[in-house]
């Protein structure tokens, strides 16, 4: 990653979304205006503390951009969050984990 990138990641949580995204699913997702859309809110999200509920359909990177790349970023810039990832299943939760902590 090039110095820029890698300052603007450190600073904006959409660049940061955007690679991270590249690096788990390559170029598929890159130009989709829904993605885009939740980026914008996930960083409104993050910003403000404020409630929010993402309700897309099975398979739309909802895990990848809210259950993962959300907690990765806040981590990064915020070691002492506390944040709690619950799923119905113990597997599913440690690969998230596992993800969010490979990001990290």
């Amino acid at each position: 990653m090039n110095r820029k990138l890698k300052i603007r990641c450190q600073h904006d949580f959409e660049p940061f979304a955007r690679k991270m995204l590249f690096e788990q699913h390559g170029d598929v997702y890159r130009d989709h205006l829904y993605v885009q859309t939740v980026v914008y809110h996930l960083n409104e999200f993050l910003q403000c503390g404020d409630h929010l509920i993402v309700n897309l359909p099975p398979r739309s990177l909802k895990t990848s951009l809210c259950t993962t790349c959300v907690p990765a970023w806040e981590l990064g810039k915020n070691p002492s969050s506390k944040i709690i990832i619950a799923t119905y299943s113990e597997n599913i939760a440690a690969d998230i984990v596992h993800q969010c902590r490979r990001m990290m």
